[in-house]
This record gives C-alpha cells, structure tokens and sequence, in this order.
C-alpha cells in the first residue's frame, strides 16, 4: 500500500465538477475546515448523486470506475489522505475482484466501519508528522485496512432481483402503433425499446409482466395478422410482402407464417381467394 496527503483549494467563485478514475483500489479520508462544504459524488454507472455533507467520512474507489464530482459554489481548503492498493495482490488477498454492479457500487459511497475510520485517522496523523517504524506502521495498517475493507463488501446482503414494473398504457399504444405502421424494416426488441426510451431487458421483462406474453411472440402476431391482410389484398407478390414485413427474405416469411398458421402463404392467398 502506498499513501499519499494532498491539499485542495477551492476558491467558490464557481461551482466545480470533475472525474476521477483509478487504476488501483483507494480508499480516502477528507478533512475540511469549513464546515458548510457539501460535495455530491455519484459513479458513472450509479444513478443518484451521495451528498458528502460532513467531511471527515470515508470514500472507497474501485479500480477503473469513474466517479463524478460535484462541488456547489463555496470557498474551502480540504486535505485528502489516499491509501493505494495494487490491484493484483488486493484481489488476491481480499477476493474483491470482477463486476463492480450497481449494489456494490452504491456500498462504496457509504463505506464505513469504526476500524476503518480509525485506522484512517492513524495514518493521516502519520503522514502528517511521520515518527519512529514509520514504515512499519504503514504496512501494518495498510495489511488491517484490507481486511476491513474485504469483510465490508463480503458483508453487503444480495442484491434484491429489480422490480420491473408494469408499462404505461402509453407505451403499450406506442408498441401496437410502431408495429402496424412500420414497413420494410426488421423488428428488434432495441428498436421497441427505444421508441419507449426503455433499455431492452426492462422492456422484455415490464411487458410479459404487462401483458402476459413475451413481447417477441407479440411482435410475431402482428406481423402474422399484416401478412394476412395483405396476403388477402392479392395486388403484391409474397416477396413483396416478406420485404414490407421486415423479413429477411422469402424463405424467412414462408417459415414464420408456416410455423403460426400451419400453412404456406401462398397457400393461404389462395385459399382466400375463394
């Protein structure tokens, strides 16, 4: 572990927001004298912003992750302590390695721990006026520091399943009006979920859960019921109708419309016919 003491100067006249990202694991301890400093920081890949209103708590970087600062405007003096922890022989020895999801991410804006704090506390003291096997005791805290900070995320309780909701009725309109209107363009699953402005998994899920049918079956039966209707209108061949359906080509309309109706299309037009 290496540990390094830097001072901050924000001069107020504006508010400031910057980035960091680490190639190691960091833990850090902030100290101000100004007690009406607030700083927001959020992740990258978090949603919500956590108000550090009390400096003098704790803040945990994984490695590789970028984390968003945000300081309204006010003027202060702020000192950081930075305990840097090689990637490699950290992993190893606390099993913190991999996937940084959401849950963990949110526990390492709320990183705490008597020890830890107290530990932080030490070193900041250490550094700050360096005394007899300093090096001794950076090692020696740095070694309790990986382990209490192993036993918190070892700790945190599984992350609970999402809770998808079910789609407005808005969305459900825009769906059944997106696929009637649509001509001559294959249908995805991303495709519908950005007309919803909805990620693809959300929108796969929120749907059954709405509906109760998968949202690709339901893309299939419209589809099934335009071939029909056009197939019934006998002014387009069956080619044109594949492409105006989206399909890739013929054969891909023959096997679709087979598979839904148990029978060929051109089957159908002519059964229709009479």
């Amino acid at each position: 572990m290496t540990v390094q003491l830097e001072d901050y100067w924000v001069d107020g006249t504006e508010a400031a927001e910057f980035y960091t990202c680490y190639q190691q694991h960091v833990l850090s301890l902030v100290q101000s004298h100004s007690s009406n400093l607030q700083v927001w920081t959020r992740f990258a890949e978090s949603q919500d912003y956590v108000l550090h209103r009390n400096l003098g708590n704790l803040a945990y970087d994984p490695p590789k992750v970028q984390r968003q600062v945000y300081m309204p405007k006010h003027p202060a003096h702020q000192r950081t302590l930075s305990c840097y922890f090689d990637s490699t022989i950290f992993s190893q020895s606390t099993g913190l390695c991999g996937d940084w999801d959401l849950n963990r991410l949110n526990a390492c804006m709320k990183i705490n721990g008597p020890l830890m704090l107290t530990a932080m506390q030490q070193l900041f003291r250490e550094v700050s006026s360096p005394g007899f096997a300093y090096d001794i005791l950076i090692d020696s805290v740095g070694r309790l520091l990986s382990v209490e900070i192993a036993r918190y995320f070892h700790s945190l309780p599984p992350p609970r399943s999402p809770n998808y909701r079910r789609l407005s009725q808005r969305h459900l309109d825009r769906i059944h009006e997106y696929l009637h209107e649509i001509q001559g363009q294959k249908i995805t699953i991303e495709l519908l979920a950005n007309i919803c402005d909805l990620s693809a998994d959300h929108l796969r899920r929120a749907f059954r859960e709405s509906t109760g049918q998968s949202l690709g079956s339901y893309v299939e039966e419209i589809r099934i019921s335009k071939a029909k209707s056009l197939l019934n209108q006998h002014h387009l061949s069956i080619k044109q109708i594949a492409h105006c359906l989206g399909f890739a080509n013929t054969n891909s309309f023959y096997v679709a419309f087979r598979r839904a109706t148990g029978e060929t299309p051109k089957a159908y037009q002519v059964r229709s016919q009479h």
